[in-house]
């Protein structure tokens, strides 16, 4: 620090410096922080204040961690948890099962018989919705066609018989034409369908759809069949 000087005259061509007696403080609002220039290298993140509690060697690790931070194209909707869709927007549309007979089968029998079934082998357990359509006929003005769907192991069907799902029974008003259909002798024809919601227990499930006459010996026809079991829950 330079220290102020004054001149006293001696004499001619003589000069004597007489050093002033000095004394100086530091002024805080001179010297702070914001005034002192630090090196680069001299700088610890660890020594400053409100870094927050995460180092930057551990956020470095957090960034760098694959298992957390995904790109777009590795993003997969179906390994979500609870995400409510899976592909193609559907609630479980790997557990769609269907079946389909348009071949008529014609009867005469009073006993029940089967026109196809629907038996998925590996069936997870759930809610499941049962839905089936079917076209029918009967050559008679006076007797039955009778219809159902059976539930073989029981667990949904109404408090008349828990075996069964649906059931439909009609008085036909015809008995004149051909059926175009193949089945009976009749032009008239009526079609049904419908659905249930129904709670599985897993593995094997089987709904059979039947058909039988009221009595007689008049051909009751079904054709144009139809059963499909979709998982909703």
């Amino acid at each position: 620090m330079a220290i102020p000087l004054k001149r006293t005259d001696a004499g001619a061509g003589n000069c004597i410096l007489e050093e002033f007696a000095i004394a100086e403080t530091l002024d805080n609002d001179i010297l702070s922080v914001a005034n002192i220039t630090q090196h680069e290298a001299s700088l610890d993140h660890n020594n400053i204040l409100n870094v927050g509690t995460n180092t930057h060697a551990l956020i470095d690790t957090h960034i760098g961690n694959a298992g957390l931070h995904f790109t777009e194209a590795s993003i997969n909707h179906n390994n979500i948890l609870n995400n409510g869709l899976t592909s193609g927007h559907l609630p479980f549309p790997w557990e769609i099962y269907y079946a389909i007979n348009n071949v008529p089968t014609n009867t005469t029998s009073t006993a029940f018989i089967n026109h196809m079934s629907l038996a998925p082998a590996t069936v997870a357990g759930g809610v499941y919705q049962l839905m089936w359509s079917y076209s029918f006929s009967r050559n008679n003005t006076g007797s039955d066609s009778i219809i159902q769907i059976q539930d073989v192991a029981g667990i949904d069907g109404n408090a008349v018989d828990p075996t069964i799902v649906h059931y439909n029974q009609i008085e036909h008003k015809d008995s004149a034409g051909t059926s175009r259909q193949g089945g009976s002798g009749t032009n008239q024809a009526r079609s049904a369908s419908g659905f249930i919601h129904v709670n599985l227990p897993a593995g094997l499930q089987t709904f059979n759809l039947q058909i039988r006459s009221s009595g007689g010996t008049v051909i009751t026809s079904i054709w144009d069949a139809r059963l499909s079991l979709t998982r909703v829950g």
